[in-house]
């Protein structure tokens, strides 16, 4: 699980050129913009595949507090590397107290090359817990 993990974290800051706090508040922006798409059967069928992105109007914006308090991060830390989010153009500001990663950012080559490098990540990590005898089902 070490390597799983540290894998996703060199994929992130590799990939898409983010600090690990930056690549953390990423995720926690596009996971909270797109919670409901993935918890409801028929959209998550609808918006399953890499090429399928969720449209604009169905993401969810997610405030700066709501994301410092899931990350148990300082106000002013998620703040400043949210602004670093914004000035790279990776989210945007959906409202006064919303940030929002729009579709435009998932369609892009590096980011879908992230998505499918993480993928085989995930492949290998369910592998190697095959070969320790565990088996997901």
């Amino acid at each position: 699980s070490s390597d799983y993990f540290l894998n996703t974290v060199a994929l992130l800051t590799t990939n898409l050129g983010l600090d690990l706090v930056e690549g953390l508040m990423f995720l926690a922006i596009v996971r909270a913009n797109t919670l409901h798409v993935t918890l409801d059967p028929t959209l998550a069928a609808t918006f399953s595949g890499l090429d399928e992105i969720p449209p604009d109007a169905l993401r969810r914006s997610v405030s700066v507090y709501a994301l410092a308090r899931e990350l148990r991060l300082p106000y002013e830390t998620a703040r400043r590397h949210g602004r670093k989010l914004l000035d790279k153009g990776l989210c945007e500001r959906a409202s006064e107290r919303g940030l929002v990663t729009p579709s435009h950012v998932h369609a892009r080559d590096d980011f879908k090359a992230s998505v499918e490098n993480y993928g085989r990540i995930t492949q290998a990590f369910v592998n190697s817990l095959a070969q320790a005898g565990l088996v997901l089902t």
